[in-house]
């Protein structure tokens, strides 16, 4: 999304919105300038009902994540929030590490996971596979580059009628 394309003559906000401004101290006044004057740190054009966005503002020297959804001349309000330093870049616009999506509770790590895969008569494990694995419940992440080669030697071990393959990634 272009900051170009943002033109909120009407805010509106989320019950989510308005409970986590209350929390934090966000008033609907430092919400205005960060939709105004903020940055766009991560655009989602195929969200529904319409385009999304995280924004990045500072309020008295204050980080603030605002996530808005963009609809012609209106703009929803979804969530505000302080990023947590722990997760986040020290800008503030990259995180550095997950939350984890299935738990809740844990963040992510670097780490090594074995992939199991099965397909009709073929299971395939892959060991020594790069991920980010949640601290608190073992869940693991894959980027989309490893996610492809994994899948690659799934494919591999399939067509070659394989029973039970085991494999060490090799990853550059």
């Amino acid at each position: 999304m272009n900051p170009n394309d943002i033109h909120c003559e009407n805010l509106i906000f989320s019950d989510h919105a308005i409970n986590q401004m209350f929390k934090r101290d966000i008033s609907v006044e430092n919400t205005r300038m960060i939709v105004d004057f903020g940055e766009i740190i991560q655009d989602y054009p195929d969200d529904k009902p319409f385009p999304n966005c995280l924004l990045l503002g500072h309020i008295s020297k204050r980080p603030i994540h605002l996530v808005i959804g963009v609809n012609k001349n209106e703009c929803v309000v979804i969530t505000a929030n302080e990023p947590d330093p722990k997760l986040w870049d020290g800008n503030f616009k990259m995180k550095t590490k997950l939350e984890c999506s299935l738990c809740k509770n844990g963040t992510t790590e670097k780490g090594y996971v074995t992939v199991t895969l099965e397909k009709g008569e073929t299971i395939v494990l892959i060991k020594n596979v790069p991920a980010e694995v949640c601290t608190n419940c073992g869940h693991y992440y894959l980027s989309a580059e490893t996610t492809q080669l994994v899948l690659d030697k799934g494919k591999e071990a399939y067509e070659k009628g394989t029973e039970l393959e085991v494999v060490k990634l090799q990853v550059a």
